[in-house]
């Protein structure tokens, strides 16, 4: 297992991929390996980010690095690290047919060590820029609207692409995976109304009794703001680590109902919702009432107990998680009126 904090041992993880980097990239034999540094340091892994100094260009390679957690054995962070480069390596030649969208192209896999090697790409976070819409500044605005479209047409294209050779379709025992009173339940302990928690959990098995037959699509399973990088012009998706087969509104639902977080006193609410119609808009596909409904109400419970109180000394970050809930909660109520109205 790697020493996240031993500067040595990333050197020697960039040094191991020199001859990588050179063959691949044509590069001269004469290299310097420079600017180490960390880009970003989560819960559940790093990513650092190191520059190969060629006579006639420079590289920039990220290698991120899984970490145990309290659920991790070896065995299972080797195997999850595995699969995240066997989809990059998939979704990357993917790309190859869609030039609007970014693409992260893998380089080294580094099983023994829980880690693998990516060519660094630019953009901003589009987390980031819907954190920065102000009501008198519209420039962030038209960046996030241009890029939620982009996300749209991007999950579009990637369920449609990634469609099993033989269709399979969600029987109604394998819509019951979907266990929604586990989402509910951590949504409790998140110090969320019971009896608001409750009535969801009822109606969204209502939802599930009218649900129509649908095709088994591939699921990015983090399909989130702060997974998506880009400008304008195009995105890219990143972080595969919870890639698998399942429902197509799993991941825009996560997506969907994620937006209206961010709504603040200082950021209109309408320009949120108007950046979830562009997601829509991208997306293209038609959507099936009862399904969509049912996989908001889910979603919402999700993003719902992934909160937790802010232990920041900072107002603004404390603030922040008391407007997420609130605005999780009052989405919430929404919907189950809205579904309701559909169901009776």
């Amino acid at each position: 297992m790697i020493n996240q904090g031993d500067i040595s041992v990333i050197s020697d993880l960039f040094n191991r991929l020199l001859p990588t980097v050179r063959d691949r990239y044509t590069c001269g034999k004469k290299c310097n390996l420079s600017d180490i540094e960390k880009i970003y340091s989560g819960r559940i892994s790093d990513v650092w980010l190191g520059t190969f100094k060629f006579e006639e260009k420079n590289i920039k390679v990220a290698i991120k690095i899984n970490k145990y957690i309290k659920t991790s054995t070896p065995r299972n962070l080797s195997d999850i690290t595995i699969k995240e480069y066997k989809t990059l390596e998939l979704v990357s030649s993917l790309m190859d047919q869609h030039s609007k969208y970014t693409k992260l192209e893998p380089i080294a896999l580094f099983q023994d060590d829980y880690a693998f090697a990516v060519k660094f790409i630019g953009g901003s976070n589009l987390r980031d820029i819907i954190a920065n819409i102000r009501l008198w500044d519209s420039s962030n605005f038209r960046t996030a609207k241009r890029m939620i479209n982009l996300c749209g047409s991007w999950l579009d294209m990637f369920q449609r692409s990634s469609l099993p050779s033989k269709p399979v379709h969600l029987s109604r025992n394998e819509i019951e995976k979907y266990d929604i009173e586990l989402v509910a339940s951590k949504a409790k302990s998140a110090g969320f109304d019971s009896q608001l928690l409750n009535k969801s959990v009822d109606v969204a098995n209502k939802l599930k009794s009218r649900f129509m037959k649908r095709s088994v699509v591939s699921v990015h399973g983090d399909f989130l703001p702060w997974n998506i990088l880009g400008t304008q012009n195009n995105v890219a998706v990143i972080d595969f680590r919870h890639y698998h087969l399942g429902d197509a509104y799993e991941d825009l639902s996560l997506m969907y109902e994620q937006i209206i977080a961010n709504s603040r006193p200082w950021r209109h609410k309408g320009s949120l919702e108007e950046l979830r119609q562009e997601l829509l808009v991208g997306y293209q596909s038609p959507l099936e009432t009862f399904n969509w409904l049912f996989w908001r109400i889910r979603s919402l419970l999700y993003l719902m107990g992934m909160l937790r109180p802010s232990q920041s000394r900072k107002l603004l970050q404390r603030l922040s998680v008391e407007y997420a809930g609130n605005n999780y909660e009052s989405e919430l109520k929404q919907i189950l009126i809205e579904a309701e109205d559909r169901i009776s």
